[in-house]
């Protein structure tokens, strides 16, 4: 824990976070994003430091208040920061009490001066108040802006003294000096350093603490690769290794190097032209870019867009180029794959500043058994020259760039037509894993897919953001009432329904992952759909609460005007309405498979070439196969859909029976066969291609009468609460939506289980809410006013 050293109360700390007010500065929404999050890096990086932290935490607050109140979409904000909010007020509330503690005991008990308890000198630098950066990193505009003042600063720049010649920036103010990066070794301190330089940059050294800020810069380095770098060696000496130095501020690192300020200010680099045809031809050379074997014209090759085929790996590729044969720190030598890194990790192979050799590989032992066959290779140390452990650093690790591109050159393959091969470069194979798997063991394998064969929904890629520190939302019991404004009774009933299937639940209540399965931005209403469900999950059997929709209603009326209107709609109709705009939000693109079945085809179509998890999940399909007794054709066709559309008989009956009476074989006359074009009588059978994981059954009550009118079938209906088969697999009620009256008036409700381990079934109306005292499918009247079931497959 650092000590205090900013002020002596919390009340100082609060005036100190409102200081720097950078929220005027800021006018859209998406650099208020970006800079939240830079300020959650900061204070996550600073946790040691409590008085920082809580400066940070300060104006996270404020900033994501400001933000809450001017967003156009609030529910989206809040999706995307609400639980970082929340625990950094969390965290705010615990540092303040803290400090205040610390700052008690801090005065009110002064420490007495005496031998025992004085202060030891100081090993490290000493900080002045007054600093310029507030970073430790700096972008190429805050360099030239200090470069355009009049400011007593020293820029160091520890490229090789031929490219500092070469190529520098120019600067009518301060002190720019060269520290070529061969004289910073290991184990060096800033004054031993400047024993080692030359006459003229030993008095500029030596005043080094006099400067207002330290700059620190090589060609290339970044933060992602400034840990092990020389200039975070270089800052080191000065940092932990200048005893009895007093500087006004640490010293700071250009991030991106020469490289990245020639991009933003080229005309104030000395010769920058030079800088960037190097900086080109070393690129052109590593990527090799005239090796590359373009298709001929005509050619019709199409993609293959299996995604088994897209996460294979070209084995052949693998085993001649994946090995490396590299040098650990205790000098031995092993192999090393690179065959898993992604592409973004080749630029890190061939940086300038790291200390690794890349040497050839041995010729392959022709003892080695073939490739892929289950057997173990032996463990064979290859043939390494000694090493002279005494000889110069310098001449065992080329790490610099010049030996990187002499390697590269070395090991690119030739294609000139009969142009002899060198002696020795044979293309290097990969030897197999000590336990004999094939490769193909290797890769991930795919889950099972619901749908048709070879079509798998594709999950996004998961975000590059860590959430693992995001609290788990809060999780009441589901006692939670819906208001009925303006007729939206039919939406109550089938939010009440659709909050207890499992995967709705553990997609949108009790974890985020509905986040990383929203494709289009700005989403229509899949955050809003989050905030109901999270909403209805609220209450308790104790507390119960009440609800209204109307931001979630309004939002659905922005884009579907017809449920503006106010009047009585079908529950069923609005279900495939929202299932189609939840789709949406998170539709992805489905493979287009150069062979294809006939129900793939049929899924395909359908789908119009788009999925979805709802899809993945909701969608069930059928085939029909339809066979004439004249001519003897088959003729094959799919019905594709996310509802169980089920007539109900005039008597009482079952919904076992319903669903059997519905796949049973049938016979057809009058019917137009389209291959001998005559009328007669088929038989039509129906078999069952893909199960969903949820089945939604609606009952089709409504009679048409001889004068067009229509009549409402009240016949009591039958309805297991588990174990309902429906093809191979069987499922369990979550939920029945009920409805009372007629096609032009009514009203809606619904019984929901909201405990399947108790079997707790609860009867949602409106804003009343009770338990069943029964089972639900033994009550006459849930029987006769059941107009839609949702089923769920049992695991």
């Amino acid at each position: 824990m650092k000590d205090l050293y900013l002020t002596d109360s919390v009340r100082k700390l609060d005036v100190l976070a409102k200081k720097d007010d950078v929220i005027s500065k800021l006018k859209k929404s998406h650099k208020f994003t970006h800079f939240a999050n830079l300020i959650m890096t900061q204070l996550l990086e600073c946790m040691d430091d409590q008085e920082k932290c809580y400066i940070l935490c300060k104006r996270y607050i404020n900033l994501m208040d400001y933000l809450f109140e001017i967003s156009d979409d609030k529910i989206y904000t809040q999706s995307l920061h609400l639980s970082d909010y929340r625990k950094v007020k969390l965290l705010v509330d615990e540092l303040k009490e803290s400090l205040e503690k610390r700052y008690q005991a801090l005065f009110r008990e002064p420490v007495p001066q005496s031998p025992t308890n004085a202060v030891p000198p100081a090993t490290k630098m000493e900080i002045g108040d007054a600093q310029i950066f507030k970073d430790k990193f700096i972008i190429p505009r805050d360099l030239f802006h200090i470069l355009q003042k009049e400011q007593n600063f020293l820029l160091v720049d520890i490229r090789s003294q031929a490219d500092f010649n070469n190529c520098r920036i120019s600067s009518k103010h301060g002190t720019i000096i060269n520290i070529p990066g061969d004289l910073i070794v290991p184990g060096l301190s800033a004054n031993t350093l400047g024993q080692r330089l030359d006459n003229s940059l030993k008095s500029i050294w030596e005043k080094r603490d006099q400067f207002d800020i330290i700059i620190l810069m090589d060609s290339d380095t970044q933060k992602y690769n400034f840990v092990g770098s020389k200039i975070e060696r270089l800052r080191s000496f000065i940092v932990e290794w200048d005893t009895l130095r007093s500087y006004k501020q640490e010293p700071v690192v250009l991030n991106g190097g020469l490289r990245e300020y020639v991009e933003w200010y080229p005309s104030s680099v000395d010769n920058s032209q030079a800088f960037l045809n190097q900086t080109n031809l070393e690129i052109d050379e590593l990527l090799d870019l005239d090796s590359i074997i373009y298709p001929e014209s005509g050619s019709t090759k199409q993609m293959n867009l299996k995604l088994h085929d897209l996460n294979t790996v070209n084995i052949e590729t693998r085993t001649k180029n994946d090995l490396e044969l590299v040098e650990d720190t205790n000098g031995n030598y092993k192999f090393e794959s690179e065959g898993n890194l992604p592409q973004d990790s080749l630029i890190s192979k061939v940086d300038p500043s790291s200390d690794q050799t890349v040497s050839k590989i041995p010729e392959p032992d022709a003892s080695f058994p073939p490739l892929f066959e289950g057997e173990q290779l032996p463990q064979q140390k290859p043939e390494v020259p000694d090493v002279d452990m005494n000889l110069d650093i310098k001449k065992i690790l080329k790490g610099d760039k010049a030996a990187l591109l002499n390697e590269a050159r070395k090991t690119k393959p030739r294609y000139d037509i009969g142009e002899p091969q060198e002696k020795g470069d044979k293309r290097r194979e990969r030897p197999e894993d000590t336990k004999g798997s094939s490769p193909r063991e290797k890769e991930p394998r795919l889950k099972e897919p619901s749908y048709p064969d070879r079509f798998v929904f594709s999950k996004p890629a998961p975000p590059t953001i860590d959430r693992s520190f995001k609290p788990v939302p809060l999780i009441g019991e589901g006692f939670t009432g819906l208001r009925n404004v303006k007729n939206i009774c039919y939406m109550n009933g089938l939010l009440q329904c659709l909050k207890v299937i499992p995967i709705l639940k553990s997609l949108y209540v009790t974890t985020e992952r509905y986040i990383s399965y929203t494709t289009r931005t700005p989403p229509k209403l899949n955050f809003h759909f989050a905030q109901v469900l999270r909403e209805l999950w609220g209450g308790t059997y104790q507390k119960p609460k009440v609800f209204l929709i109307q931001e979630f209603k309004d939002r659905i009326c922005e884009f579907a005007p017809m449920y503006d209107r106010n009047t009585h709609e079908d529950c069923f109709e609005f279900f495939m309405f929202l299932f189609n705009a939840l789709s949406e939000d998170c539709a992805v693109d489905l493979p287009r498979l150069k062979m294809m079945t006939e129900s793939e085809k049929a899924w395909y179509g359908h789908l119009q070439g788009r999925t979805s998890f709802l899809v993945d999940n909701f969608y069930y399909q059928l085939k029909n196969t339809k066979f004439c007794c004249n001519c003897k054709k088959v003729n094959l066709s799919f019905e594709t859909d996310s509802t169980l559309m089920l007539p109900v008989a005039t008597r009482t009956s079952h919904l076992r029976d319903m669903i059997a009476e519905y796949l049973r074989e049938s016979r057809l006359t009058d019917f137009s066969c389209s291959n001998c074009k005559s009328t007669g009588t088929i038989i039509n059978k129906k078999d069952l291609v893909v199960e969903p994981e949820v089945l939604v059954i609606v009952l089709k009550r409504y009679i048409a009468n001889s004068d067009g009118t229509f009549r409402k079938n009240e016949v009591e209906v039958g309805f297991p609460l588990y174990d309902l088969q429906f093809g191979k697999y069987r499922y369990n009620l979550y939920g029945v939506v009920q409805h009372s009256g007629g096609m032009q008036f009514g009203h809606y409700y619904a019984s929901a289980l909201l405990n399947d381990k108790k079997g707790t079934w609860v009867l949602f109306n409106d804003e009343s809410i009770s338990i069943h005292p029964s089972p639900v499918n033994e009550l006459p009247q849930i029987k006769s006013g059941a107009a839609g079931f949702f089923y769920v497959r049992n695991k």
